[in-house]
């Protein structure tokens, strides 16, 4: 059963990251191969997010504030924080994200 639960997990993990590179939008960076699915992001609970990630890893969020979609692990590390699991969460300002979105993104946050 631990072998199963490895590969299953695996399997997933392989699946939904070849996903996030292949379909979807490219919000912030057009010339990353990352991308922001709404679809994987139902199904992951707020990962689907790729482009943001790879485009600000070091933002906690995992997606901007200005994307409408809830993020559930977003919440999950707030909760983190609040029982001292997390601290010194890193997060990017609005401004840059607007900045960047608008130098190298493919236009699709606009809409």
């Amino acid at each position: 059963m631990n072998l199963f639960r490895m590969l299953f997990n695996w399997s997933h993990m392989g699946l939904s990251n070849s996903v996030n590179h292949l379909f979807g939008t490219q919000p912030f960076d057009s010339k990353s191969s990352a991308r922001d699915n709404i679809y994987m992001d139902a199904w992951l609970f707020g990962e689907g997010f790729h482009n943001y990630h790879h485009t600000f890893p070091q933002d906690y969020r995992g997606a901007a504030a200005g994307q409408k979609q809830f993020n559930f692990m977003t919440h999950v590390i707030h909760f983190f924080e609040k029982c001292g699991w997390a601290w010194d969460l890193k997060t990017v300002t609005p401004e840059l994200i607007s900045a960047r979105a608008d130098r190298t993104g493919d236009g699709s946050l606009k809409t």
